[in-house]
């Protein structure tokens, strides 16, 4: 099953949506001053992977989710990046993806 949908806001989630992805997230603040909280609605696995990367592909910054995870929250510090949009895509368990967009103000 494909699905495809426009998307208009920046803000927006972008995530599979055939209906077999356990995983979701959310991201606060969005828009951000550069402090960014990803919050799951289950807790990711060891080897789950984050990748930061601008509207033209190029990555920003990569790691393991449980490396800066704190609280139960993933924890990022963007301050450095600048204002623009960047792509989080979140790897959970080398089979679901998810990715939202960042607004950085």
């Amino acid at each position: 099953i494909l699905a495809v949908r426009l998307i208009t806001d920046p803000t927006a989630a972008v995530s599979e949506i055939d209906g077999k992805n356990p995983y979701s997230m959310s991201i606060f603040p969005n828009p951000s001053n550069g402090h960014i909280t990803v919050e799951f609605n289950e807790e990711p696995s060891f080897n789950s992977r984050y990748y930061l990367t601008t509207s033209d592909g190029r990555i920003v910054e990569e790691g393991m989710v449980r490396a800066n995870f704190m609280d139960g929250k993933l924890q990022l510090d963007l301050d450095h990046e600048g204002q623009q949009i960047l792509l989080l895509t979140v790897v959970l368990d080398d089979t679901f993806y998810l990715t939202e967009r960042i607004l950085l103000e």
